[in-house]
């Protein structure tokens, strides 16, 4: 039994594995083209798939996850291999169409700008999708810092996404790590700020936390509020 268990495991995994690969290999596959604007690249990886069909099985019109999925996926791919991380103290405002589109143009920029691409494009694709910040700590930082990141909605439930981490620093290549986490997950890394756990409802998790559990979090994070 220990053994099948394990063959399913390695199946999944490998399955997971080619998914991974043949959707990044369309996403990179875009021209200049289908780069030029947020409308056209989210139609591109978007790879037209209707966001609803008709199960014949229910006699109901059904939400495509699977199709949710496939294009979230491509987004996160696009954004870490195509944007290059650069430090700037420029100032940072809310997250709009024409913030984005200055992102895609100059194909730079720090986690808040990685945040509002994967933030625009999705919402272009018709995925629900949120820009949250807050803190992160990596293990090798001494100390937190301010970070912005993104949660997608996928069959129903909020699932968060980090495109500016999402580039391995050795080979180059697409991390999926940060990829569709839960929020409990993620919180062991990425800590939203206070305000957002009633405004996001991604985070609406954290109002219920109970808040032991959420100070030993803020601990292991070096946050002392």
């Amino acid at each position: 039994m220990f053994l099948l268990a394990a063959l399913f495991s390695l199946i999944q995994v490998a399955q997971a594995e080619e998914s991974y690969v043949s959707l990044q290999r369309h996403a990179l596959a875009a021209t200049a083209k289908d780069e030029k604007s947020l409308d056209s690249l989210a139609k591109y990886l978007d790879r037209g798939r209707p966001r609803t069909f008709y199960d014949k099985r229910v006699k109901f019109w059904t939400r495509n996850w699977a199709g949710d999925y496939a294009t979230a996926l491509e987004i996160y791919a696009w954004i870490a291999s195509r944007i290059h991380y650069v430090d700037s103290d420029g100032e940072q405002y809310e997250p709009s169409d024409p913030e984005a589109q200055w992102v895609l143009t100059t194909r730079a920029g720090v986690c808040h700008d990685y945040a509002v691409l994967y933030h625009a494009l999705a919402k272009k694709a018709g995925l629900d999708v949120e820009y949250v910040y807050g803190t992160a700590r990596t293990d090798s930082a001494d100390v937190p810092g301010p970070h912005a990141w993104n949660a997608v909605c996928i069959g129903g439930e909020w699932r968060m996404v980090d495109s500016c981490w999402a580039r391995d620093d050795v080979t180059g290549k697409v991390d999926y790590k940060w990829f569709l986490l839960s929020p409990e997950r993620f919180t062991e890394t990425h800590l939203p700020w206070e305000e957002e756990f009633g405004h996001q409802p991604c985070c609406a998790y954290l109002q219920n936390m109970d808040r032991k559990k959420l100070q030993q979090i803020r601990q292991k994070m070096g946050l002392r509020r």
